[in-house]
């Protein structure tokens, strides 16, 4: 069985190359990216941009049979190329015959809370209206995902499409955009919002797909994400931060003026994200034989700590 890794040079790609070394399933691996790797590995890397190199041949001549692509996982994807990429490599999988593709994407485009019963005024509606404002940007995208891998499942019934919704990933080389939101002085968060919010370890994540990927049972929809959600105030706690909850009608005017003074090294977007967090159905990853071996509570206190040595070498 043939594996082929898109976006191999990226953080997580590189994370998955180095669970190959230590286990590889596979009979042989290929990995495209655009940059070359600083890890090879057990991978033949092709430097191509998957946006323009023609992905059947690719698919035809390394004789492939399974696909992860990590395309979606690209910070600060554009919705509309978002599904242009995901209905052109699903187009090719399928012409190339291909037996399996995993699509892992990220949390916050699966379940956007518009209102509801909560919506009776006050600052409890704060991360209602933020939905209403921002998020259903995020909601649009979730949708048109669904429409795309739906349409190639009743196109094409052979091609085994597995969606996996992957949780916030701690890496410690991120500085920036979630990441850099968890590593800023203070946790900026949203007024009256109480998301539920699920990490998982970098190397973690990179196992899990790779044991998705070999593992033919795992179908339609799996979930990649540490036991243990975490409330704002535990997330404050671990991290050792004081959290400053902003009213959501100036959440954006604040953050863009500290981010433009060069202040923060997130931006609004993350804030939309962290505060739009949902929990994932705790029984539903029960049931997965693959279990990261840190929970969410664990992964983020061994972010903390290793971002600390990193600071403490240094200073010195």
């Amino acid at each position: 069985m043939n594996l082929l890794v898109t976006e191999m040079s990226g953080h997580l790609g590189q994370a998955i190359i180095q669970t190959l070394i230590e286990t590889n399933p596979f009979g042989r691996i290929v990995g495209i990216d655009h940059r070359a790797p600083t890890i090879l590995g057990p991978a033949q890397f092709i430097a191509a941009d998957e946006g323009k190199v023609d992905l059947g041949d690719l698919l035809v001549m390394n004789q492939v049979d399974v696909l992860l692509y990590l395309g979606l996982l690209t910070p600060g994807i554009r919705p509309r190329h978002a599904f242009h990429m995901a209905n052109r490599m699903l187009e090719a999988a399928n012409a190339a015959g291909i037996k399996r593709i995993l699509i892992p994407i990220q949390d916050r485009f699966h379940r956007v809370d518009l209102g509801g019963p909560e919506d009776t005024g006050g600052e409890s509606t704060d991360r209602s209206a933020l939905a209403k404002r921002h998020g259903t940007i995020q909601l649009a995208t979730a949708k048109s995902l669904a429409a795309v891998i739906s349409h190639w499942q009743e196109r094409a019934p052979q091609l085994q499409i597995v969606s996996i919704r992957l949780c916030t990933i701690l890496d410690i080389a991120l500085t920036t955009g979630l990441v850099g939101l968890l590593g800023h002085r203070y946790l900026y968060a949203l007024r009256g919002a109480n998301p539920e919010v699920h990490f998982i370890d970098l190397m973690d994540a990179a196992a899990h797909l790779v044991e998705l990927a070999a593992a033919p049972e795992y179908k339609a929809v799996e979930m990649v994400a540490g036991d243990e959600p975490l409330a704002l105030e535990a997330i404050a706690g671990i991290l050792e931060k004081r959290l400053i909850q902003l009213p959501h009608w100036c959440v954006r005017p604040v953050i863009n003026l500290l981010r433009r003074f060069r202040v923060l090294r997130f931006d609004f977007s993350d804030i939309v994200q962290l505060n739009l967090s949902t929990s994932m159905p705790g029984a539903r990853l029960r049931q997965m034989d693959v279990r990261p071996q840190l929970s969410s509570r664990q992964a983020l206190a061994s972010w903390r700590a290793e971002c600390l040595r990193r600071s403490d070498e240094r200073t010195q």
